[in-house]
């Protein structure tokens, strides 16, 4: 009996020592950090900003052409006051019906108290944006326009994530299987000193 449990421990420890092994465990590690990176830590940053970055494809409605085109992704920062410039770009909510805008800065004012108020305006538009607004935490100022690619890392992100955690519940279930076998000792009886397959 310590024979055997003796060499399924020895075929045990071939096995994971093996270089196939150690490529199908990175695979693994792969696997894992690419479900939690799209799945996780993407939405966590894009709703909740923890990196004061986050990525967003804007609404389109040609107010901003040709600088954003159609599902344009916009990668942007939490908006400083004193930072701003005329002409950035900025993501601010309206305040009349809570819609986000993506416009650029025309006009900078001056308030009391050190307050400063901003008038925006969309590339393709005639009129700036009524009233001025200064610019609160829900303010981000876009640092990069990447064109076309909005739609597909939305889509991508969700794809992604699905094909990561398939893949990994069939590797969780082929190496569940593998160890029942292993433990019943069903595993390398073609010869007591041949290690037997791999299926991790």
């Amino acid at each position: 009996m310590r024979t055997e449990q003796g060499m399924i421990a020895k075929a045990r420890h071939a096995a994971v020592q093996s270089p196939t092994v150690r490529l199908r465990l990175w695979v693994d590690v792969a696997l894992i950090c690419v479900a939690v990176g799209f799945g996780i830590i993407v939405p966590i940053g894009s709703y909740f900003d923890p990196f004061a970055f986050r990525y967003s494809v804007p609404e389109h409605t040609g107010s901003m052409e040709p600088a954003i085109n159609s599902a344009s992704l916009l990668i942007s920062r939490r908006a400083d006051p004193g930072g701003l410039r005329v002409g950035d770009i900025i993501i601010f909510t309206r305040q009349s019906d809570g819609k986000e805008i993506v416009h650029r800065i025309v006009g900078i004012r001056e308030g009391a108290g050190n307050k400063r108020w901003f008038t925006t305006k969309g590339d393709a538009n005639a009129e700036p944006d009524v009233p001025d607004f200064t610019v609160d935490d829900y303010t981000y100022r876009v640092v990069a326009i990447l064109p076309f690619v909005g739609a597909t890392a939305v889509l991508g992100s969700a794809l992604v994530m699905m094909v990561s955690l398939c893949a990994l519940a069939v590797r969780l279930a082929i190496r569940i299987y593998a160890r029942r076998r292993m433990s019943s000792g069903l595993v390398g009886q073609s010869g007591a000193g041949q290690a037997p397959r791999s299926w991790m």
